[in-house]
């Protein structure tokens, strides 16, 4: 008995790592379309009340009144948050690697003294 109750637990985890990447996924999609609409707080609030809804509502179906259920849920899905934002962080690093290495000759760079603040290049040719 004790087997099939760590089977489930480990299935409710991974169902809570993908409630969880599905919550937060939605998140950063709303976050970056919201900037092209007109109307971005409508669209954050929809998104929230959507997002909320059904991970509330699968949070319950999962758990099914059990205790130790919802906790393994919640536990995944915090483990899904972590994995989503590693995953973001990697490929945006690599997006920046890459935009740094395609714009060596930046029209932008630190001067001397400056502090790392960025001042116009206007030795560098124009793109």
């Amino acid at each position: 008995m004790i087997t099939r109750e760590v089977f489930v637990l480990i299935l409710v985890i991974l169902a809570g790592v993908g409630l969880g990447t599905f919550f937060f996924a939605g998140l950063w999609w709303t976050v970056n379309k919201s900037v092209e609409t007109g109307k971005q707080g409508v669209v954050l609030v929809l998104s929230f009340l959507l997002r909320v809804t059904l991970a509330l509502a699968a949070l319950f179906l999962i758990g099914r009144g059990h205790p130790d259920r919802m906790a393994a849920c919640l536990i995944g899905f915090i483990i899904g948050r972590g994995l989503l934002m590693h995953m973001i962080d990697f490929a945006a690093d690599r997006g920046v690697r890459r935009r740094v290495r395609e714009n060596s000759r930046s029209r932008f760079r630190p001067s001397r003294g400056s502090g790392g603040a960025l001042r116009e290049n206007t030795n560098a040719p124009e793109s």
